[in-house]
Order: structure tokens, then sequence, then C-alpha cells
């Protein structure tokens, strides 16, 4: 097997894909705003506003996701670390669960219903700590190499841990009625996705020269 070429498509896949899947989320806040009280069906409501709009959101995260879990494991190929190991059997299952999520937006579309939003959401920040700690895993992982930067790789590790934190308290106290309670949410995702991203590309573009 040609390692380097593995490398090179692996580096690729993570890179585009991690932008992939940055660009609906920034495009749904700055177009569609935050959405208030209740949640649901305030989401429901600006996705609806534009269908052709919001499939197109849900299907690029699908297939981002799909692309940067394949640059995941070509990283772990290369770094042959037991944590990433364990990181990477939690980013499959938190990966799956994100695209089933991302789906069940066309249905939300088609059904015209807050119902399948609610169990969207409930894929999302329930598997999330899963999810936030094998990114924790892999980035520490990463970090520990010098073929990358090590220094974004364990921010990264402290943020997608502290997201994955944040986001199993919160299950405890998110109401959909009250949007006071969903605003930490929010924010933590904001600032994981915006390191995420910045660490996809980063470590996508490193894992391209490698040989």
């Amino acid at each position: 097997m040609d390692e380097t070429k593995t490398y090179r498509n692996g580096g690729l896949l993570l890179l585009v894909g991690s932008i992939v899947t940055f660009l609906p989320t920034l495009f749904q806040i700055l177009l569609g705003g935050i959405p208030e009280a209740p949640m649901f069906d305030s989401i429901r409501n600006m996705m609806i506003a534009d269908k052709s709009l919001s499939h197109a959101y849900a299907l690029a995260s699908s297939v981002g996701l799909a692309m940067s879990l394949y640059g995941l494991v070509v990283l772990h190929s290369y770094l042959k670390d037991a944590l990433s190991h364990m990181g990477l059997v939690f980013c499959q299952i938190g990966y799956t669960a994100a695209i089933m999520a991302w789906s069940l937006d066309h249905s939300t579309m088609w059904l015209n219903s807050s119902i399948s939003m609610g169990i969207a959401m409930g894929f999302l920040f329930g598997i999330f700590a899963i999810n936030g700690a094998g990114l924790a895993l892999i980035a520490h992982a990463t970090s520990c190499n010098d073929n990358f930067h090590t220094m974004l790789s364990k921010v990264f590790a402290f943020v997608a841990v502290s997201a994955a934190v944040g986001f199993s308290i919160s299950l405890f106290f998110m109401d959909n009625n009250d949007m006071s309670t969903m605003e930490p949410v929010f924010g933590i995702m904001a600032l994981f996705e915006l390191v995420r991203v910045v660490w996809g590309v980063s470590v996508g573009m490193k894992l391209r020269e490698m040989k």
C-alpha cells in the first residue's frame, strides 16, 4: 500500500471535511440568527423558511462528517497510538450519531414537525460527550507527535474535553421552552466548532506532508 498517498488523501479529506462541516453551522447562525423559545419549533420554522438551503446544509454536514472520519482513521494509522485508537472508536460512534441527526433534518422539513428535530437534538447533545472525548484523545495523541502543531492540538484537546463535560452537565438543565438554559450550550458549541475547524485544517495539511 502506498502510505504516502494514503496520508495525502486522508489529510485532504480531514481538511476539507472540517471546513464543510463548519460552514453550515456558521451560515445558520449568520443567516438564521439565534432561535427563540420554544427552541425546536423555532429551528423548524427557520429550516422550513428555506427548505432547499436547509437540505443542502444537512447533506453537506453528513458528507463532511464522513470525510472527516476517514481523515481521523488515516491520522490514527500514522500515529499508531493507543489513545488515538480509543478516541477513534469514540468518534466512530459520535460521527455516526451526528450523521443520523443531520439526516433527521430532512424528515423535519418533509413532515413539518418538531418531533424529529427533538430526536435529532437528542442524538447530537446526548452523544456529544462520547464524540468530544474521542476527539480529545486523538488531539492529545497528536500533541505528543512533533510532526504536528503540538500546542494547537493541546488546546483542542482541552476545549474538546471541556465541551464534552459542559454538554453532559447541560443535559440536566436544558429546557426547550427557556432559551436562557440553551445559551451556554450554543456558546460551548461555537467555541468547540471554531477550534475544531482550525485544528482539522492544520492537522490535515501536516498529514498531507507525511511520508
